[in-house]
């Protein structure tokens, strides 16, 4: 019995070690992302690299090897943990504005769930933008993730970002599916539609620089609003009902902060 217990105590001091390194790695991991988007913010994206980056951190260039194998293995990570990001700042945006109610915190009837349903799918266009608005940076990263043409990492290192960039778009699909099941859209689709969807929405975002060049001739947020209930009509719905599902979620969105907490899982290289 002395042995058994024994090797219990030795496997769980291995264990409570173990769990130690993990923590203080994923630490050091989410210290060395933190400043990476710091300097990203202050210097631009072409200013990242692993000598600038150690030296901000008040690091050995080496120690920094040891968790990212070059620029591309880190601004691997950047897109992967930035999209992980966003994607729970979605889910729990979409959640708190349209997560069932209790029945007696209602003071009104319910609407039709198709209404809520069309409104959820303009309320995550509506949550880009404002995201695109109040995080630059982290926006910029998404779009070269999803929309860049240029190949900015390897193959192994782009699969990996993609992984996360299917997580958020499928994510999207199903929300465009349940506007269709509930009849708000034309049946179609799904992720064809998030697509074409996703990819509108974020080319009207990227013109905000011509906006500022020509003020009196682009006005992105009317555009913004036009390419969404053109896209929604296109999908089948009404446009008097898209009009108002954008009216709806920008009204919605007015009351939920853009949250950007860690994801609970950090990234590891």
């Amino acid at each position: 019995m002395k042995v058994i217990h024994f090797v219990n105590v030795i496997h769980e001091a291995q264990t409570q070690t173990g769990s130690r390194r993990q923590r203080a790695r994923r630490q050091r991991v989410e210290e060395i992302l933190s400043t990476a988007l710091v300097l990203i913010e202050e210097q631009g994206l072409d200013a990242l690299t692993v000598q600038k980056l150690a030296k901000r951190m008040d690091w050995a260039v080496g120690a920094l090897y040891r968790y990212y194998a070059g620029k591309d293995a880190l601004f691997a990570a950047l897109q992967t943990r930035v999209l992980a990001e966003y994607s729970a700042s979605l889910e729990a945006a979409l959640a708190r504005a349209y997560g069932a109610a209790p029945e007696s915190a209602r003071t009104t009837a319910p609407r039709p769930d198709s209404d809520r349903a069309l409104e959820a799918v303009a309320f995550i266009a509506e949550h880009y933008r404002a995201y695109a608005a109040a995080h630059p940076t982290r926006f910029r990263m998404i779009s070269l993730s999803l929309g860049e043409p240029r190949e900015l990492l390897d193959d192994e290192q782009a699969g990996r970002v993609m992984q996360s960039g299917l997580t958020l778009l499928g994510a999207v699909a199903q929300r465009v599916q349940r506007a269709a099941d509930a009849g708000a859209l034309e049946p179609g689709n799904a992720l064809a539609r998030t697509l074409v969807f996703w990819s509108s929405v974020q080319g009207v975002l990227l013109m905000r620089k011509l906006q500022r060049l020509a003020p009196a001739v682009i006005d992105i947020d009317a555009l913004f609003v036009d390419a969404v209930v053109a896209l929604l009509c296109g999908y089948g719905a009404e446009r008097a009902r898209a009009e108002q599902a954008v009216a709806r979620a920008r009204e919605a969105l007015a009351e939920i902060p853009i949250d950007l907490s860690t994801p609970s899982e950090d990234e590891d290289a």
